[in-house]
Parts: structure tokens; sequence; C-alpha cells
């Protein structure tokens, strides 16, 4: 083999070497950038800075820099070695908008790569005069592109008139694939945290709206805040139409707020945006009060007075109807987004909801005072009217008897058998009548506790001698389950009567055969007394209603047993007028048992510590 020949392949083989060197020093470096991509998706500035770092490196670049693209003009967010003349270029206005003086711009322009090797001979481009000092001659301009839409450009400088390799070319495209994704991270990243804390601050209001159904000042504090950190406003406020019509502050957060709410209340037929909104039923969007068209007058003073720049206005609507507007406002110009706007109107919906709820709450309230007044007029009338009922009632009752005494053996037996129908009669139509009143006293609050010291067996054994008449002897049996143990009470022994009389004589009347057991048991704070018969019994949904005023357990039961419906009703309400309870438990042809409990001292609670029989 000859020397040439030697020569050759020993020149072939370092020149292999080298490329294989070179693509393992740009995988490693892509591979690094990637590790940066994955471990900042939060933020752009590490990519960036490793991809110019890495860049300049492997394609000899002196200077370098990125550029992010907005759909109008172009801003440089990172730089490699730019001179401090050369950075103040790269951030100047004047070099944003693409054209074609610049191999960035002309990137931006057609959306391409733009590579020159000597730019001073390019006829298009046209640096200034520092950039011709500092001796800046090849330029390679590289597109960062998502979906077919330009979002940004990498620009590579060299002092030396030399062209990049197709590799190095081919490095900075997939360098700037790399800022994509690093961009396209970020983005989904800010745009799943933006959504999570609006759907936190939609959520947070919620919560404010159902805890505040009396009161809109926390629902609205809630939603100046979230607005204030969502939209970076200076102000945020909201305004509602009153049942005067004129437009009011009702809340409002920012500089100049005494200033701000001296304006209202103000005409809904105000030039005003917040009359727009209501008005229109439609979101009210000024990127630029001061210059921009359409502006109401008063609107523009308002921002002016508050220096506020770009304002967004949504309506508060309830059933299509304006009853508000929500606002924010910036002291820059800056258009709100579409996503910002529909934010807005969310919160829009939920102030009105707040405001709904309080107008209904208060609706509510109003309506159940003239219930309430309505309910105690009813009560005096029927307590005045029973009164004025009752003494010609006595007196039929009385001049019966005294007929019946003085002429019953004058008068024909039919006679007087009708006079013993008028007697029944009457009694039947009084009871009712002091049922009424009793009723009618409990509601108007007219009935007085008169407690006393009592003894609890004496006045059990009372009421079975009185209701022994009512039992049918032959058939039904009445059980007394108690003994002169019972300890005293101190309690109302005309009321306590009354409920057991009720109980008594409704097992009685209620009670075919079998039996009906009176128990009473005692503890160190608590009586607990039951009536309990094998009766009709009651259906299960069927044992609240029977408390309620003029209830029975069925229709048949009045046509059947007779009675007002008013005897368990007043029974429940004196129970617990003197601090205890009545219930009952019953299954249809099972029969009944009514429970009643008491303080052993009319004033204390009983506590729940179980009753042992006396």
């Amino acid at each position: 083999m000859s020397v040439g020949q030697t020569k050759r392949r020993t020149t072939k083989r370092v020149g292999l070497s080298g490329q294989v060197a070179e693509a393992l020093e740009q995988q490693a470096a892509t591979a690094e950038i990637l590790k940066v991509i994955s471990s900042s998706p939060t933020g752009l500035e590490p990519v960036f800075r490793m991809i110019l770092s890495n860049a300049s490196r492997l394609c000899e670049a002196s200077v370098g820099a990125v550029f992010m693209y907005d759909g109008d003009v172009l801003t440089n967010v990172a730089q490699q070695n730019a001179s401090p003349e050369f950075a103040r270029f790269l951030l100047s206005p004047s070099n944003r908008r693409p054209s074609r003086e610049t191999t960035t711009r002309r990137c931006a322009l057609e959306r391409r790569t733009v590579h020159t090797a000597d730019l001073m001979n390019d006829p298009e481009y046209t640096p200034p005069e520092f950039q011709r000092r500092e001796n800046v001659r090849a330029a390679l301009s590289v597109p960062m592109i998502r979906d077919g839409s330009l979002i940004g450009v990498i620009t590579l400088w060299r002092h030396v008139m030399t062209p990049f390799t197709d590799r190095q070319i081919a490095l900075v495209q997939t360098f700037a694939d790399q800022a994509v994704i690093a961009i396209e991270n970020v983005r989904l990243f800010n745009e799943t945290r933006e959504a999570l804390e609006q759907q936190k601050a939609l959520a947070e209001v919620l919560g404010a709206i159902s805890s505040s159904i009396s009161d809109t000042a926390p629902v609205f504090d809630k939603i100046l805040q979230s607005c204030e950190h969502l939209f970076a406003g200076t102000i945020v406020g909201i305004n509602t139409v009153g049942e005067d019509g004129m437009v009011h502050s009702a809340a409002f957060y920012g500089n100049h707020r005494d200033e701000f709410q001296r304006r209202f209340p103000t005409p809904l037929d105000s030039h005003s945006s917040t009359r727009l909104a209501i008005i229109e039923r439609r979101v009210v969007h000024f990127p630029d009060v001061e210059h921009g068209e359409g502006v109401p007058l008063g609107a523009r003073e308002g921002c002016k007075t508050l220096g506020i720049k770009s304002v967004l206005f949504a309506p508060l609507l309830w059933e299509g109807r304006g009853i508000g507007a929500i606002f924010v406002g910036r002291d820059y110009v800056s258009p709100f987004t579409g996503k910002e706007i529909t934010l807005l109107k969310s919160f829009a919906d939920q102030a009105a909801i707040a405001i709904e709820n309080v107008r209904l709450f208060n609706e509510i309230q109003e309506k159940n005072r003239q219930l309430e007044i309505a309910s105690r007029h009813k009560s005096e009338f029927l307590a005045n009217m029973s009164h004025e009922l009752r003494t010609p009632l006595n007196a039929i009752i009385g001049f019966t008897r005294i007929v019946m005494r003085r002429s019953r053996e004058q008068i024909e037996a039919k006679q007087y058998e009708n006079l013993e129908k008028i007697l029944s009669s009457g009694q039947h139509l009084l009871a009712l009548i002091n049922s009424i009143l009793d009723l009618a006293k409990v509601e108007a609050g007219r009935i007085e506790v008169i407690p006393e010291e009592i003894g609890l067996s004496q006045l059990l054994e009372s009421c079975v001698r009185t209701i022994e008449p009512l039992i049918k002897a032959d058939a039904v049996t009445l059980q007394r389950a108690f003994d002169s143990a019972l300890p005293q009470m101190y309690v109302d022994e005309e009321k306590l009567r009354q409920i057991l009389i009720n109980l008594l004589s409704n097992a009685a009347k209620f009670t075919a055969q079998g039996s009906i057991r009176l128990r009473a048991n005692a503890s160190i704070d608590a009586v607990v007394i039951s009536v309990a018969d094998t009766g009709v019994g009651i259906a299960p949904d069927q044992l609240e209603m029977i408390f309620e005023q003029f209830a029975q357990a069925d229709a048949g039961s009045t046509r059947s047993y007779g009675g007002t419906g008013l005897g368990l009703t007043i029974a429940r309400r004196l129970a617990r007028l003197m601090g205890g309870e009545l219930i009952a438990e019953s299954a249809l042809g099972s029969g009944s048992t009514f429970t009643l409990t008491l303080p052993l001292r009319y004033g204390s609670s009983p506590s729940s510590t179980s009753t042992s029989e006396a």
C-alpha cells in the first residue's frame, strides 16, 4: 500500500470519528434540554437558557436570542452573549414587528428558516450602525411552529462570515421543536392551574352562597377577592338595581373607593357601562377606555377618576331581567380574553343567585311575620268568640236542666226525650267550644302554667275514677300499673289532668274489647306516664297527623266515634308548654300507646336517665 493511500484512509477514519463525536455531542445536548424541560413544567427561562447555551456552543455562534410571537409582535425573552448595546436593540420596540429587514423578522414573516452567510451583502438587511461596528456577519433564524402557527423564533449570529452547516441548521431546528414542547407544556400546565383556581374560586363563592342566604355581603366579598386575584384587576365592583329603580354600589374593591361611591345612586338611564350591561343584557368590554369608540361619557369619566384604562362589565341577570352588573378594571391598556369574559359571567350568575336568595329570604320572613300576626289575630278572635258563645250556651244547658228537673212528671215522655237530646247536644257543643278556646289560648300565648305540689298517685287514681263510666265494663278492663309510692310532682295539676283525661277517654272511645292500661314510672327528675289500649289502632303514617288541628286517623273516625280532632293537639301543646313531650306508637288492629314525659319539677329538664317503676 502506498503512502498516499495510507494517508487518505487515515484521514477518512479521522473524519468518521469526528462525525460520530459530533453526533454524540448533539444527542447529549438534546437529551440535556429534554431533561430541563421535564424538570421545568412551570417556567421557560431555564429551557431557553439551555437551548441558547448548547446552540451557541455546537453551532459556533457568537450571539443567540429567543423571541416569542403573540400573533402581532415579537418579544425577546432570552439572550446569549449579547453586548449591552446589542441587548437594547433586541428589546427595542422598533425591532418587534415581522418584516424583511432582519433575519429574525423575515423568519417570522415567512414562517420558514432564514440563513444568511453574509449579512452585509444581504440587500434587504438594514442593520443599525452598532451592528456594523460589532461586525455581525452570518445569521441563522429558525421558526418555532405549533399546529401551523408561529409562536417564536431562535436566532444565532456569528462575527465571522462563515455559513452554518446543514447539520447545525438541523440541530437548531431540533432545538426549536424542543422549545415548542416546553412552551406547550408550560401553557397546558398554566391552563390547568388556572382552571383549577377558577373552579376553586367558583366553589368558594357557592359555599358562601349556601352559608349566607340572608346577606349578600359575604358572597360579594368572596367574588371580589376572586376577581382581584384571577383577573389581576386594579378595581372590581358590583352595582345593583334597587327597589327605587336606581343603580347602587353594592360592593367595591380598589383605590378611590369613597370618591367612586359618591357617584351613587344614579338613574338607570344614565350614560354608563353599567346601564349598557343591565339594559342590553350583554357583556360590555372596552379594551381602551380613553381612546376606544363607543365608550359612554359616564364610563369614560368614571374610569378617568379611578385611573382605569381597560374595563369589563358583565350583567347580573335573573329570569331574563337585568338586576345589576359586575365589573373589573385595569390601570393599563389590556384587552380581556374570552376565558376572562366567560369567568366574569360565571361570577355574575353567582352574584345574581345570591341577590335572589336574599330577596326570597326576606320575602319569606315578611310572609312569616304577616302569617304570625294573622294567626295571633285568629287565635284572639277564637278566644273572644269562644267566651261569647259559652255564655248563652251555658244558659241554654242550665235552663234545660231546670226544665227537665221541674217538669219531669208533667210532660210527655217524648218531650222529655227531646229535652235530653237538647242537653246532650248543648254539652257536646260546649266541649267543642272549650277545646277551641283552649287551643286559641295556647296559640295566643295566653295560657299560664301554675305549678303546685301534687300527689301523682292520687291524681292518677282520680283520673281513673273519672273515666270509668266510659269503659264498656263487660268487654274492657281498666288496669292500673302504678302505686302510692310515686313521688310528689311540682306541676300544673289542671293541665296534667286535662292531658290524662283526654288520653284515657280516647282509649275508652276506640277500644271495644280488651284492656286499657295506665302505667306510671318515675326517675330522679322525670315522670313517664303511658296509656296503652287494645283498640282499633292507628296506621304508622298517621301517627304525627293525629296531633294536628282538627285531624283524626281517617275520615270514618269522625262518623264512627265523634270528636273534634283537637284533643291530642291540645294535649301535646300543653305537655310541651310544661317542658315535656307526648308521643304515640301504634299499628292498625293492634292498639295504641301514648307516652307522656314530664319533668318531675316544672322548670327543670328531664335527663336521659332511664326511669324505674315506683
